[in-house]
């Protein structure tokens, strides 16, 4: 079994043996699951990103414009609540 010291900021070290056995690196994400008396950590695999192309689209995203309506409702709503 390998140790670590949770810091005064909550943060811990993982151990350059487990990083290297899973294939850790900086800004990689892990979940921390609570399971009975124990907890299970298991590494994020990727990003949203690495999921483009998985499931059929019949028509394209945009996410430009996406966006740009995203922002545009936002601001709405945020007129709306300061009327």
């Amino acid at each position: 079994m390998i140790a670590s010291t949770i810091t005064s900021k909550g943060q811990i070290t993982i151990p350059k043996e487990i990083r290297d056995k899973f294939h850790l690196k900086t800004h990689d994400r892990l979940l921390f699951k609570p399971e009975g008396n124990r907890i299970i950590i298991k590494p994020v695999a990727g990003t949203i990103l690495d999921i483009k192309g998985t499931f059929p689209v019949k028509a394209k995203i945009s996410f430009e414009k996406l966006r740009v309506k995203m922002e545009k409702e936002i601001a709405g709503k945020t007129i709306k609540e300061m009327s």
